[in-house]
């Protein structure tokens, strides 16, 4: 469908006339990210109670980029971050933990940048209130169900709530949430962080555009990147291939830009990474070769 909307006449043309040291500076931008993800992720762990050394966080994320390749979602990867760290660290539920509130700041970061680019847009198109009414919608909805898990204790609710908490699995969540309540001022590299990395992918992204000639701005960049992170969660594709050109696409003419500019940009965003993935999948060869991790420290609770 995305492929089928591109004027093949004027392709030669466009790829000629494209600017590709904005595709170089994005491939930079790519690489850069390797070491955010590795800061965030260390500091989710450090929020949990759990430390573990940058380098081996990084190794570790590459490797899972090159197995989500493969895996349903944009973050299948995260699958083999969890087996790779699950036995470093004490009490296991930690590491899984770590990896959900790394997902969620991460998302609440990009969410964020994105409603604050729809009221910017507000009244140019239609699509930042879609964005705004969905984004608040489910914000009430997360609001409504984190009220009645805390303060649920009577009816059926409270029944179903007090039989959950003799399970082990929920003992150790609940563990786990209030380690992450006691996190404090651990909190806040975390976020930082987050906001740090998912400003860099809308740069990126941005930067893409900007090498094709569209006029795009950023904050129309930021409103697809938003839209476009939370359709490549939807798994009903490989690494979320063909949803999250097809989103970017959509989005980008939703808010004014050039079909081509934008289906042209999408699908380099996809070739941009090759080189990268290809080098983790180097690691990941040279990491099923010499294995062995050493437990990691931990704090006190």
């Amino acid at each position: 469908m995305l492929v089928a909307g591109i004027h093949w006449q004027a392709l030669p043309k466009l790829i000629v006339g494209y600017r590709w040291e904005f595709a170089a500076v994005a491939f930079i931008g790519l690489m850069i990210q390797f070491p955010i993800s590795g800061l965030k992720w260390q500091a989710a762990l450090r929020v949990c109670n759990v430390d573990l050394s940058l380098g081996r966080l990084v190794r570790f994320y590459c490797i899972a980029h090159f197995v989500g390749q493969f895996l349903p979602t944009s973050i299948g990867g995260d699958a083999y971050r969890a087996y790779r760290v699950l036995p470093l660290v004490k009490p296991r539920s930690r590491a899984v933990t770590s990896l959900v509130i790394d997902r969620i700041t991460g998302l609440a970061a990009l969410l964020f940048l994105g409603a604050v680019s729809a009221l910017c847009l507000w009244d140019q198109f239609r699509l930042p209130r879609g964005y705004l009414s969905a984004v608040g919608l489910g914000s009430l909805a997360v609001v409504i169900v984190a009220v009645g898990l805390s303060f649920g204790g009577s009816g059926r609710f409270g029944v179903l709530r007090s039989r959950l908490l003799r399970l082990k699995v929920v003992a150790a969540i609940r563990d786990d949430v209030m380690q992450l309540r006691r996190a404090g001022w651990s909190w806040l590299p975390l976020v930082c962080t987050a906001f740090v990395f998912q400003l860099t992918a809308i740069g990126i992204v941005y930067l893409l555009f900007l090498g094709a000639g569209s006029t795009i701005g950023f904050a129309e960049v930021s409103l697809i990147a938003a839209v476009t992170g939370l359709a490549s969660m939807v798994p009903f594709a490989i690494n979320g291939i063909g949803i999250a050109e097809g989103t970017i696409t959509l989005a980008a003419v939703a808010l004014g830009a050039d079909y081509d500019d934008a289906a042209v940009s999408a699908i380099l965003l996809r070739v941009v990474v090759l080189p990268l993935s290809i080098a983790c999948g180097a690691l990941y060869w040279a990491e099923s070769h010499n294995s062995g991790d050493v437990p990691c420290r931990s704090g006190p609770t």
